[in-house]
């Protein structure tokens, strides 16, 4: 069942357009979300979304929906074999059988041919659905599959290859190291065994997250990195050679940033020397980024920021350039006891909040929000990344005289354009005066005729809760923000409240530089939001804008 939707403003804040797929009856659609290269011809990559609750074709089966990436229409639906719980770890990889469609790898869940626990992945054709080729664990809880990444060609045959991580081992001696991890290159093109590097302790949880770092030492090959967040008192990160396995650099997590190793993904160059960048945390820690070359730090976003206090990271994955700066951004799921809330965009170059897509949990109701998501290549040809996000399952309203809640099973996926609905003419203000910024809004046009206000905040990139206490703006709460969202008319500019036009367009001038005198040396951070009049009760809300106040 497909339903489209113009605008889902009631989940994202920061979307122009888009699609909502809705999964059938307690199917839980949106348990994995992915892409692969087109399949159907048209062009256009394609949509991979898992579902775990259909027993069709036997009991826990799961299923994999593949959609088209131009429509959301439904292709085809893929089903594991029963007990596999297919669906929940997706991966779109190039084609492996040659016959010039885009294929993809899925996680077996926490089942396998040894049980529970025991896990593996399967390659399916993308064009037909056929099993090309299975990896299955080796010993009990090993749990191969439910980390996998694309690893450019590492064995000469023109096929990219398949990193993937397990967490019970094999010891060579017929037994098991419980939880040591390992990290597994599968080839692409048939699931045969091409390197494995593995932990030594049992705890130690090597290669808790994986992720592609790219060539870092310059050889022609793509290079990977290994989290594992139970080696030492605080992780560690290691970075190795796509070419050899060899270890080029490793870092520990200390007591200052916290711990690291149980996300890991590269990002762009962030300090210029042409070598990308890496991005760990922990769920609970600071995001750090290091420099690829190196290991030396380069920012840290504070996990614990006051409105998040009680929350923690479910999923972090690299997503599309959002800002258009070059360097990708980063998506984070935070939720509440591990039940993912809403997805964090951090800006990949500064760790700055970019925007913030989903709402605050209503009534402590669970949501199930950006259970899994991915980045998309650009679907509809504006110039942009786009973005794929699951909703496999959301608290509808609370049990009547009991506790509890009932729930909707059925699953969603939205898939997201991520135009941003705010821009500015310029990075920089003097507070000397002489010269002036303008803030361009620019909603849909579903949007006219709202009434908008300009939110501003000097107090970083913490995440303040909005009026109804529905939805996060990218930015801190300061005097200056709570004044804006009690329809405070600022000296410093104009155009910080009004209406949109017919398009959905407004603007805002800064032109009052001297006015600001007392945040020289500061970032300041706007964002635009509609609403329905004060008190504010924010509708949509725009991407974050970051102005630097000079003398």
């Amino acid at each position: 069942m497909l339903s489209i939707s113009l605008l889902l403003l009631a989940l994202a804040a920061q979307n122009d357009g888009g699609f909502e797929i809705v999964g059938t009856t307690d199917s839980g659609l949106g348990a994995g979300a992915s892409w692969t290269d087109d399949v159907n011809g048209d062009g256009v990559p394609d949509l991979l979304i898992g579902a775990l609750g259909l027993p069709v074709g036997g009991p826990d089966t799961g299923m994999v929906e593949v959609r088209s990436g131009a429509d959301g229409s439904l292709i085809r639906r893929d089903f594991g074999p029963a007990g596999f719980f297919l669906g929940s770890f997706l991966l779109g990889i190039h084609d492996v059988d040659g016959d010039g469609f885009g294929d993809y790898a899925a996680g077996t869940g926490d089942w396998g041919v040894l049980g529970p626990f025991g896990s593996g992945v399967i390659v399916y054709s993308g064009a037909t659905g056929v099993e090309l080729w299975r990896f299955d664990a080796r010993v009990y809880g090993e749990e191969i599959g439910q980390r996998m990444e694309n690893l450019a060609d590492i064995n000469g045959d023109g096929i990219d290859d398949l990193l993937l991580s397990g967490s019970t081992i094999p010891d060579g001696m017929g037994g098991s190291i419980f939880r040591g991890g390992e990290i597994l290159i599968l080839s692409g093109a048939d699931g045969t065994l091409l390197r494995e590097h593995r932990g030594s302790l049992a705890g130690q949880n090597f290669g808790t997250a994986i992720g592609l770092a790219g060539d870092l030492n310059l050889d022609g090959f793509e290079d990977y990195i290994a989290g594992s967040s139970n080696q030492g008192p605080f992780g560690e990160v290691e970075v190795f050679s796509g070419a050899d396995g060899s270890l080029l650099w490793s870092k520990s997590g200390n007591g200052t940033t916290g711990p690291i190793g149980q996300f890991v993904t590269s990002t762009g160059d962030v300090n210029g020397d042409g070598i990308p960048d890496i991005v760990t945390s922990l769920s609970s820690s600071d995001m750090q980024c290091y420099s690829g070359a190196d290991g030396s730090a380069l920012w840290s976003d504070p996990m614990n920021r006051p409105a998040l206090a009680i929350q923690i990271r479910v999923n972090t994955h690299l997503v599309g350039d959002y800002n258009q700066d070059g360097i990708p951004e980063i998506g984070s799921t935070i939720g509440y006891l591990g039940v993912p809330q809403f997805l964090r965009i951090l800006d990949g170059a500064t760790g700055e909040t970019f925007t913030i897509l989903g709402m605050r949990r209503v009534n402590g109701m669970p949501d199930q929000f950006a259970e899994d998501f991915s980045g998309l290549p650009d679907l509809n040809g504006d110039g942009l990344e786009d973005l794929l996000i699951g909703r496999p399952r959301h608290a509808i309203r609370p049990h009547v005289g009991s506790s509890g809640f009932d729930y909707n099973d059925d699953g969603q996926a939205f898939i997201q354009f991520m135009r941003p609905f705010l821009s500015t003419s310029a990075t920089e203000l003097s507070a000397s005066g002489g010269s002036s910024v303008v803030l361009d809004i620019d909603f849909p046009a579903s949007e006219a005729g709202r009434g908008y206000t300009m939110l501003v905040s000097a107090a970083g990139r913490y995440d303040a809760i909005l009026g109804n206490q529905r939805k996060y703006a990218p930015m801190g709460r300061d005097l200056l923000f709570s004044r804006m969202e009690s329809g405070y008319v600022p000296a410093f500019g104009f155009g910080f409240h009004g209406v949109l036009d017919a398009n959905g367009d407004a603007s805002t001038t800064l032109d009052q530089g001297f006015y600001l005198a007392e945040f020289v040396g500061r970032s300041m951070h706007f964002a635009a939001v509609t609403h329905g009049g004060f008190p504010l009760v924010p509708e949509s809300l725009s991407n974050a804008v970051v102005l630097k106040i000079t003398p």
